[in-house]
C-alpha cells in the first residue's frame, strides 16, 4: 500500500504532453498513410484507455481493491491517463485522422466486471471528457470492449460513442441489442473469430449474409468485421471466401 501511495504522489501534477521517440515515429508513419490514402477513412487504434492502463500499472486484483479503498489515488491515475489521451487525440487531429478506436475490456461472460453504479461514478465521466475531445476535432469515437456490457450500452451512447465493437455473440443477445439500439449507434461486429477456423467455406458465406440481414445493413449503422483479432489458425480459403462474400453482398445492394 505504501509503495502505491508513493508512486501516485510522484504522478500528481504530472502532465504527459510530449510523446516518446517511438510514438513520434509511429505518428510519422500515420502521416504517410494519410498522404497515401488521402480519400479513405483513416482509423487510429488506441487501446488500453483507462481500465486496462490501471490493470497494467497496478495489477487487476489491486485495481479492484483500490476502487474501494484508494479511490482518490485511482482518480489521480485516471487524470494522468486522460492527459496522455488528449495529447494523442490532438496529434491525430493534426494528421487528419477520421476516427479513433479506444479499448477497455469491461465485460465478463455474465456481466460487467464492476457494478454499473461504480462504473458510472468513476469511469463514465472520464470517458465522456475523452470522447468530447475527439468530437471537438471532428473525429468519430469507436469503442471496443469484450464481454457482456449490455448494462452500459445506453451510457456509451449517451457520452458519445459513435461505433461499438464487437458485440460478443456467445455472451449477449445480439438480436435484442440490435432491436433496442439500432439507429442510436453504429455496430462494428459480425464474424465470430472463434468459429472462422472451424467452419466450412459455405458456412462462412452464409454467416456473412446472415449478419448483414441481422443488422439490417441496407439502412446503415453497421460495419461488418470480426469480433476480435483474426487468428493465424483460420484457413486462408476462409479468408478469401469471407472477403468475396462481403464484396458480393454489398455490390448486389448498391
Amino acid at each position: 500500500m505504501y509503495s502505491f501511495v508513493k508512486k501516485v504522489r510522484r504522478l500528481e501534477g504530472l502532465e504527459i504532453e510530449r510523446l516518446e521517440s517511438w510514438q513520434v515515429r509511429m505518428f510519422e508513419g500515420l502521416e504517410k498513410l494519410r498522404q497515401k490514402y488521402y480519400n479513405q477513412y483513416l482509423l487510429y487504434i488506441q487501446l488500453a484507455l483507462f481500465k486496462e492502463k490501471l490493470d497494467l500499472f497496478r495489477g487487476m486484483e489491486n485495481v479492484y481493491t483500490d476502487l474501494y479503498f484508494n479511490r482518490d489515488k485511482i482518480e489521480i491515475l485516471l487524470e494522468v491517463f486522460f492527459t496522455y489521451a488528449t495529447t494523442v487525440i490532438k496529434k491525430c487531429a493534426e494528421i487528419g485522422v477520421d476516427g479513433i478506436l479506444f479499448g477497455d475490456d469491461w465485460g465478463s461472460e455474465r456481466s460487467l466486471l464492476i457494478s454499473p453504479k461504480m462504473w458510472r461514478e468513476i469511469f463514465k465521466p472520464w470517458y465522456k471528457r475523452t470522447f468530447e475531445k475527439v468530437h471537438h476535432y471532428g473525429m468519430d469515437v469507436f469503442f471496443h470492449s469484450d464481454g457482456n456490457i449490455r448494462e452500459i450500452i445506453p451510457d456509451l451512447i449517451e457520452i458519445g460513442v459513435d461505433v461499438l465493437h464487437p458485440l460478443q455473440p456467445d455472451v449477449m443477445d445480439i438480436k435484442k441489442i440490435v432491436q433496442d439500439f439500432k439507429g442510436k449507434i453504429c455496430f462494428l461486429s459480425g464474424l465470430d473469430v472463434r468459429l472462422l477456423s472451424k467452419i466450412s467455406t459455405q458456412k462462412v458465406k452464409e454467416s456473412i449474409y446472415d449478419e448483414f440481414k441481422l443488422f439490417d445493413y441496407e439502412k446503415g449503422g453497421f460495419i461488418i468485421g470480426a469480433t476480435n483479432a483474426l487468428l493465424p489458425d483460420i484457413p486462408m480459403e476462409n479468408f478469401k471466401v469471407m472477403y468475396r462474400a462481403i464484396d458480393t453482398y454489398k455490390k448486389k445492394r448498391s
